[in-house]
């Protein structure tokens, strides 16, 4: 199975979906009732822009395993692209995780509170993600969007002092600073 896994994901992460989709195909032949195996049908699904197929599979799995934390993100990212935010972020407020998904959780989380025009929690998220992936530009830029949105602009331009204290060679801080100073937000 992890063989299978590894071949499906090094496909995927080469954007080659055909032959992502051959692999899948055999590894649901040998293990068709793979919890992981079919998370990655349900990425293929997805992609091929299937999302309620996606979303019944997901389902059909989350009955028998209802607290496998890979299952319920899944579930709470296809209802993102379903765009049931509020019950995306209920799947995602009860997760418990790993941390080799805390990353993914916390962005989709930041990415449900910016569309349901949350931004006080979306900044609150963004600054956590940027506390231990400082140099992500589109994190800061989501941020920055958050404080602009809010009409925070006081706030944004003390952030990004405090940010570049710590991170004195963010280019994107630097700009952002500067275009803040400036007022063309």
């Amino acid at each position: 199975v992890d063989d299978f896994e590894d071949i499906i994901l090094y496909y995927f992460n080469d954007a080659n979906y055909n032959l992502a989709e051959k692999a899948l195909f055999y590894a649901l032949k040998l293990y068709p009732n793979n919890v992981n195996i079919n998370i990655l049908n349900s990425e293929l699904l997805i992609i091929n822009n299937q999302i309620i197929k996606a979303d019944i599979l997901i389902d059909e799995f989350l009955i028998k395993h209802d607290d496998n934390p890979d299952l319920l993100f899944q579930k709470a990212k296809i209802l993102n692209l379903k765009k049931e935010f509020l019950k995306s972020n209920s799947i995602l407020k009860d997760l418990e995780y790993d941390s080799a998904l805390e990353f993914f959780v916390t962005d989709l989380k930041l990415k449900n509170h910016m569309v349901l025009e949350e931004y006080e929690n979306a900044i609150s998220i963004a600054k956590k993600i940027l506390n231990q992936y400082p140099e992500d530009k589109i994190i800061l830029d989501k941020l920055i969007s958050c404080y602009k949105l809010s009409s925070n602009y006081e706030g944004a331009i003390s952030f990004l002092n405090k940010f570049l204290d710590k991170n004195p060679y963010s280019k994107y801080g630097w700009f952002e600073l500067e275009i803040g100073r400036a007022h063309v937000w």
